[in-house]
């Protein structure tokens, strides 16, 4: 067992120090497209799809797929989605029939009987940040200081911490287990020494100047991609409502378009959905479709799947020891239905002629700019 002293933070702790926040957590407002539905689709199948995404940067296909009227736009004119719910918990019991998960926790409730599979991939990599506060010079200063890490070591924290040499067990910090809006707030607030998260809250503690990135987890040591998070359906809902399905599917493969071809107006769309300025959502668009290189996809790969466990188990981190094969929760067999669109060849033909790889943050934006004109 991990010995270690974890502290859980309550909210109302933090919201005591919100007056002490620099900047306001507030977004643009974006305009709701609501586009042309499919009726002869929806007239055959007007079943109320449930779908499910979690309070993450990964998952901005979600809300762009609704905010933006994709989903309606191909048919899929009832549907309830929720942000940051328990989403595989959902679907086991029947409640959820579309969700946004990550890759870890999709293979421990498959492996613990939950009736899904995933779909299509969602954001390979896994971008995940270990933030300092400005006092915090150098890796090795948060030793012994007040890290938010969560509940035990994970993976991407612990692929942080090689990177910057410092140790990833627990017993060398302070832990704290917090969600990431509230790690940002209690860094601001003088509570925390530093703490790891996925973005927004690594941009926004730059944004706001409090903070900064002192490692990223993004390929695996070996340099090649990992497995973040996908896009998963329940068993029930792809045998029963065939169709429907594959609409949800074809959305999320439209949204994940979208966010690569117009960048600015996806940023809008994130800055609404997650409250936080615009700058922010551009630059946290900017790390996922081009400084860290295209790590959204739809694509399937079981070798990153594979990849990634292997790496976690190799940390000897108890969970991982032993894992369900990926191959047993993986089907392409819809994306194959839709005839699905060669991922690379979207990037290099759609978006490689405007955005080039590894563009700074600066150009990035001024093309980004000039797009959402078009």
């Amino acid at each position: 067992m991990y010995k270690y002293n974890i502290k859980n933070m309550t909210r109302r702790e933090f919201l005591r120090a919100s007056s002490f926040m620099g900047v306001a957590l507030t977004g643009a407002t974006v305009p709701l497209l609501t586009g042309c539905t499919k009726e002869e689709v929806a007239g055959k199948d007007n079943y109320s799809v449930q779908i499910g995404y979690y309070d993450c940067d990964h998952m901005v296909a979600a809300p762009i797929s609704r905010d933006r009227g994709l989903l309606m736009n191909n048919g899929v004119n009832n549907f309830r989605m929720t942000g940051n719910g328990q989403v595989p918990q959902a679907m086991t019991a029947g409640h959820m029939d579309v969700g946004y998960v990550g890759t870890t926790t999709i293979e421990r409730a498959f492996r613990n009987g939950a009736p899904i599979r995933v779909v299509a991939n969602n954001h390979r990599g896994g971008s995940w940040y270990l933030v300092a506060a400005n006092h915090i010079k150098e890796a090795k200063d948060l030793i012994g200081k007040r890290v938010s890490l969560g509940a035990h070591p994970n993976p991407f924290w612990c692929n942080c911490a090689t990177q910057v040499d410092i140790p990833w067990q627990f017993e060398h910090y302070d832990v704290y287990v917090m969600t990431d809006r509230d790690e940002y707030v209690a860094l601001m607030a003088g509570h925390l020494d530093g703490y790891t998260c996925c973005d927004p809250w690594g941009s926004m503690a730059e944004y706001s100047d409090v903070g900064w990135i002192v490692a990223t987890n993004h390929l695996l040591q070996d340099g090649s991609w990992g497995a973040c998070c996908d896009l998963v359906m329940r068993d029930a809902f792809i045998e029963q409502h065939r169709e429907l399905a594959k609409l949800c599917l074809k959305t999320h493969i439209d949204a994940l378009m979208f966010v690569y071809e117009q960048p600015y107006k996806a940023a809008e769309t994130f800055a609404s959905d997650f409250k936080v300025p615009l700058p922010v959502a551009i630059k946290t668009i900017w790390r996922k479709t081009n400084a860290e290189g295209t790590s959204m996809t739809w694509r399937h790969d079981v070798s990153e799947k594979e990849r990634q466990f292997a790496y976690s188990k190799s940390l000897g981190l108890p969970e991982f020891q032993e894992t369900a094969p990926p191959a047993e929760w993986m089907d392409d067999t819809l994306l194959k239905e839709i005839g699905a669109p060669d991922f690379y060849e979207f990037i290099e033909k759609k978006v490689k002629p405007y955005f080039p790889d590894r563009m700074s943050l600066e150009d990035w934006t001024d093309v980004a700019t000039k797009r959402h004109t078009i």
